[in-house]
């Protein structure tokens, strides 16, 4: 049996699936961010760039939604971009979020009902979030201290 898991990253991996289809997201030395499949029952099946040339200096974020996972990671200027692999196995390609904020570290994900929430730390700390809404929309940066109540 071939060796299709092992590899160095300088960072932190990440995992989200879909269906049957578990993702695991790396970054390698060189910025690439790299994803590796393991299907219902199957080994994993080696370690690929997830498509659209993407270089980044933090670790990547994965996060299941709906009928698919999504990924996040910076550009080397710190702006935040997303791509999104659906139970065919297609990604999408890198897009960035809507927003004027730049972060130097790696962003936080989470999904909760039908949306998907991203939160990054701004350049003087203060936490900020945009929100996926299921029409493929953001809300826009927040970094308020308002009561969210969901709308």
């Amino acid at each position: 049996m071939a060796e299709t898991f092992s590899m160095r990253s300088p960072t932190a991996p990440t995992g989200a699936a879909v269906g049957d289809d578990l993702y695991v997201f790396a970054r390698d030395d060189d910025g690439r961010v790299l994803y590796n499949r393991s299907g219902a029952d199957e080994g994993f099946s080696g370690w690929e760039e997830v498509p659209g040339e993407l270089v980044s200096g933090t670790q990547p974020s994965a996060v299941s939604s709906g009928d698919e996972v999504l990924v996040f990671a910076t550009d080397t200027e710190g702006r935040v971009r997303s791509n999104r692999v659906g139970a065919n196995g297609a990604f999408t390609g890198w897009e960035g979020v809507p927003g004027d904020i730049t972060t130097d570290g790696a962003v936080g994900v989470a999904s909760q009902a039908d949306s998907v929430f991203v939160f990054a730390r701004l350049d003087d700390n203060r936490i900020a979030f945009n929100r996926l809404l299921p029409d493929g929309t953001y809300t826009g940066w927040l970094d308020k201290s308002i009561a969210w109540r969901g709308e």
